[in-house]
């Protein structure tokens, strides 16, 4: 009963989730979120935004016409423009004082949504992150998702299921990279932020994020949202330039004071001239990442383009 009263404050949620290919899991997913609004008497709206789907998935929506206890907003977006976007497509639609972000394949539980609200509503939080409970077993920390995280310095296990304020929500729509990568824009913004232990269930179908794109995503972080791939270039830079001042000066001694003339293992300068262009071809990789991101933003490309409303009353 003490949870049901701490949950039965005067405020709303809505339960933002981006949907690709989810037909097998979509009833089942909206099923289990009416049971847990039901249950806990929340005041709750759920947003699903139709990330280009080539499945059943909005068809499944379409059959939908009421639902017990629970108002259905289904967006859905003219193409496949990414998780991020459609996250911020359903960030822009949404109008309650707390925000739940939840991935489609029930990984996330349903029934741990309470918990998150609990933990923003006692403890005065704007962002409380689910931490995977299994992030300490060995293999968990060898998933590319785990490796992902922790090169972000973030715990091992941190997940995508998250509930934020309203007050986040507004900021977060204010940039543009968010819908790019949401997750790292949040870390930046300044607000209470603190993690939650969940416990996760097997995914209804394959992640999306290959090793190579997590490995894509991070490189991005480092580039856009951190100082320390700059710094680590400049470091590696200036070693390389001690060295070769070093070197080049004992060239000229050797060739002044002993008229040695070259060395003979021309070799060791060719090394050093790769080296040289080897940092160099890096940080000009560098600089076009940057430049294709401020290009894009100041084209003004669009983030997402919604090609239909679905509106799902409750009953």
């Amino acid at each position: 009963m003490q949870d049901l009263k701490i949950l039965e404050k005067d405020y709303t949620i809505d339960v933002v989730i981006p949907l690709y290919n989810s037909e097998k899991s979509l009833n089942e997913l909206i099923q289990r979120i009416q049971l847990v609004t039901k249950e806990y008497l929340l005041r709750a709206k759920l947003i699903l935004i139709d990330d280009g789907n080539t499945d059943k998935t909005w068809q499944i929506l379409k059959n939908y016409k009421r639902v017990e206890g629970i108002e259905i907003l289904a967006i859905k977006l003219s193409r496949n423009f990414g998780q991020h976007s459609a996250i911020m497509a359903g960030m822009k639609y949404s109008t309650a004082n707390y925000v739940v972000v939840m991935d489609d394949d029930l990984q996330d539980r349903p029934e741990d949504i309470p918990k998150l609200i609990k933990k923003a509503l006692l403890d005065n939080y704007d962002i409380v992150i689910g931490v995977d409970s299994n992030r300490d077993k060995f293999i968990h920390r060898l998933n590319p998702s785990s490796i992902f995280h922790l090169l972000r310095k973030k715990p091992a296990g941190t997940t995508s299921f998250k509930i934020i304020s309203s007050e986040v929500r507004k900021t977060l729509l204010e940039y543009n990279e968010a819908y790019e990568l949401s997750g790292p824009v949040i870390d930046t913004l300044g607000f209470r932020k603190t993690y939650l232990e969940i416990s996760r269930e097997k995914r209804s179908k394959k992640s999306g994020y290959s090793f190579n794109k997590r490995i894509f995503l991070t490189l991005n972080i480092f580039v856009s949202k951190s100082r320390q791939l700059s710094l680590f270039y400049i470091f590696i830079s200036l070693l390389v330039a001690i060295f070769s001042i070093i070197y080049s000066l004992i060239l000229t001694f050797q060739l002044l004071i002993y008229q040695n003339g070259l060395p003979a293992g021309l070799n060791q300068i060719a090394l050093l001239v790769s080296t040289l262009l080897t940092i160099s071809s890096l940080g000009f990789g560098v600089l076009i990442m940057l430049n294709q991101k401020i290009l894009r933003y100041a084209m003004e490309t669009p983030k997402y383009h919604v090609a239909e409303l679905l509106q799902i009353p409750s009953r």
